[in-house]
C-alpha cells in the first residue's frame, strides 16, 4: 500500500463501505500471525457463521475461523 501510495482498500463485505487503512491491514496480519503461532488464543462463538466456531475480536477487527479446518 505504501509503495503504490494506496491509502484505503475497499473490501466487498458490508456493502463495500468499510474502508481498510494500512494500519488496519497490519493489525489483521499481525493478529492472524499471533493466532497461527499460538500467541493469541481464540474464543468460542456460536458457529452460525458458515461453520466458523472460533474467533478473535480485538482492535475493531473480528477474525472468525473453524476449529476443524483452522485458519487458511
Amino acid at each position: 500500500m505504501k509503495q503504490n501510495d494506496i491509502r484505503f482498500l475497499f473490501p466487498g463485505h458490508y456493502s463495500g463501505d468499510n474502508l481498510e487503512t494500512l494500519q488496519r491491514v497490519i493489525d489483521i496480519k499481525d493478529m492472524c500471525r499471533e493466532i497461527l503461532d499460538g500467541e493469541r488464543k481464540p474464543t468460542s462463538c456460536n458457529g452460525n457463521n458458515g461453520g466458523m466456531d472460533m474467533m478473535v475480536d480485538d482492535k475493531g477487527v473480528r477474525i472468525n475461523f473453524s476449529s476443524r479446518n483452522g485458519m487458511k
